[in-house]
């Protein structure tokens, strides 16, 4: 099985966003204040930790299931373990060095085309995955039964446009939509099972759907703010850093 694209981004990091009825309902409020707490959600996370399972479905059904752990510490370190059957099967580190992959053969032959992971298209779906998009101004706003706003991306330098849609109880996202110059989809995400960790709210589970097939991450620990480890973001000897 392979996937590629907007599908392979969203499969390194989508675990990083992703509605429970404990959830404390803030709204509706008026629009400005909405922005606001959406805005003060995402500078409130400065590091993850969290574990659970990947499975990777493409277009023709075929899936795997991987074992995945991931540590994350501000916008420029990020580290994504997986395994099956106890053996590694990728190790994605983004640090201030850059992009570093280690992926073994059953990866390459199966899962994601490295070819396709670049810093910039990582740390833009980390970004959007964190909610710092929130903080761009959207160029569109539709403010309902649910709040929808919209805000023109750039992947390199390609426009894009993702909508984004806003659950008005909760003021959580539910669902990001990426679209191409064209107005095609490229790319779905779905935000579910909502928890409190803390004062923020965070998806347990995320479902990523593309051309190329789905993508699901649920979390069964996730950890915010507490320290990361040392050397959390080196690299095992054998990765390779990408261009």
């Amino acid at each position: 099985m392979r996937c590629s694209g907007p599908l392979v981004l969203a499969c390194v990091v989508m675990g990083l966003l992703g509605c429970a009825p404990s959830l404390p309902r803030v709204g509706p409020v008026p629009f400005a204040q909405s922005i606001q707490t959406l805005r003060e959600r995402a500078d409130a996370v400065e590091t993850v930790a969290a574990e659970g399972r990947l499975t990777l479905t493409d277009s023709r059904g075929q899936r795997v299931t991987l074992d995945a752990v991931l540590v994350s510490e501000g916008d420029q370190r990020m580290r994504i373990r997986t395994w099956k059957l106890n053996q590694a099967v990728f190790d994605l580190t983004r640090n201030e060095d850059g992009l570093w992959l280690w992926q073994s053969s059953r990866m390459q032959r199966q899962a994601v085309d490295a070819d396709e992971l670049s810093p910039d298209h990582l740390m833009a779906v980390w970004r959007l995955m964190r909610g710092q998009v929130f903080h761009d101004t959207p160029s569109d706003a539709i403010d309902g039964t649910a709040l929808d706003l919209t805000y023109p991306l750039h992947f390199d330098d390609v426009p894009m446009t993702l909508q984004a849609t806003i659950d008005r109880s909760t003021l959580v996202p539910v669902r990001y939509v990426l679209l191409d110059e064209a107005q095609r989809v490229r790319l779905t995400l779905r935000l579910e099972r909502y928890r409190m960790i803390g004062e923020v709210p965070w998806p347990m589970r995320i479902t990523a759907e593309s051309d190329e097939g789905t993508v699901r991450i649920a979390w069964s620990h996730v950890a915010l703010n507490e320290p990361t480890a040392t050397g959390a973001f080196k690299p095992p000897s054998r990765a390779e850093r990408r261009p």
